[in-house]
């Protein structure tokens, strides 16, 4: 698996949009108005800032969200690699241990906790865990979600460094927990500010709004991704949008690929319908843009 030197160094200059002036969530204009990071700070730090768009009730629910991301599911990783943060790296983290009672290959089902130890941050397992979507937003596929629309836990992990800390053939450890749901509202998060910061607010009509401030959604009718993972790049993060039409609907679509120099799935997130004609705009796809880091030797197996 590659990966790059820690700690990491962004070498992408920082991107600033000018001030929306309102919360591009709940849309309250008020006198209080933070900056978003468009990715968040505690993965591609400074990058993507656009100012003055959060109200404090949104910016509570949507760091919550980026919370449960950036200090459970890729707390380990992201002190593995020295991504930004802006609190001191932990010296240790908790590995929990237990017994396969029940397993369904390739997912074990039922484990049994027999002891928990605590590990140097940098001897902690590398893994990269995170969420995939095996098809297309279903809006896409012309029909709404179905039983056949599943998320599935996606994982990259170092053999050797897991082989260290497991005994017998029924042994297990717990690598980071992964809540699909959060982990949603968290792409929807970035990609709706992402669209905001790009084509204006007022291009389109947003779908995902009430989802990030934690209202249901048909997850898979807006979100999506494919089957067969690309190759692993040079970058840190890509993202780009584009616009996918569907009979005379016009959408709005953010990809986004975090952590792609690990092969990670790519996401598309339907984040609107487009409120002018397509011609209106100068150009329908936008390249992926990349944050890239500095690297002294190539990338490397860990």
């Amino acid at each position: 698996m590659p990966v790059i030197e820690s700690p990491i160094q962004i070498v992408t200059p920082p991107k600033r949009y000018a001030p929306v002036g309102h919360c591009i969530y709940c849309g309250v204009y008020a006198k209080k108005l933070s900056k978003e990071h468009i990715i968040p700070f505690g993965l591609a730090g400074d990058s993507l800032i656009l100012p003055r768009a959060s109200c404090p009730t949104c910016s509570d629910i949507t760091r919550k969200h980026e919370t449960t991301v950036l200090r459970t599911m890729w707390w380990t990783m992201r002190t593995r690699i020295g991504a930004p943060s802006r609190h001191d790296a932990p010296e240790n983290f908790n590995l929990h241990k237990g017994i396969v009672e029940e397993f369904q290959l390739p997912w074990i089902t039922k484990a049994r906790h027999t002891e928990t130890l605590k590990v140097a941050a940098h001897d902690f397992p590398f893994a990269i865990i995170t969420v995939k979507f095996p098809q297309p937003p279903s809006i896409f596929l012309r029909r709404e979600p179905n039983d056949d629309d599943k998320v599935e836990i996606w994982a990259r992990y170092n053999e050797e460094e897991i082989k260290q800390h497991l005994g017998g053939d029924k042994t297990s450890i717990g690598l980071a927990p992964v809540e699909p749901e959060t982990f949603a509202r968290f792409l929807s998060k970035i990609a709706h500010a992402y669209a905001v910061a790009e084509l204006g607010q007022e291009t389109f009509e947003p779908l995902l709004a009430k989802f990030i401030r934690n209202s249901p959604l048909l997850i898979c009718k807006w979100l999506g991704g494919q089957s067969v993972d690309p190759p692993a790049t040079e970058s840190l993060h890509e993202i780009g949008w584009q616009i996918c039409s569907v009979d005379t609907t016009h959408y709005v679509v953010v990809n986004i690929r975090l952590f792609s120099c690990f092969a990670t799935p790519p996401y598309q997130v339907v984040v609107g319908t487009l409120k002018q004609p397509p011609d209106s705009l100068q150009f329908l796809k936008q390249p992926l843009y990349t944050i890239d880091v500095k690297r002294s030797v190539p990338f490397r197996e860990i």
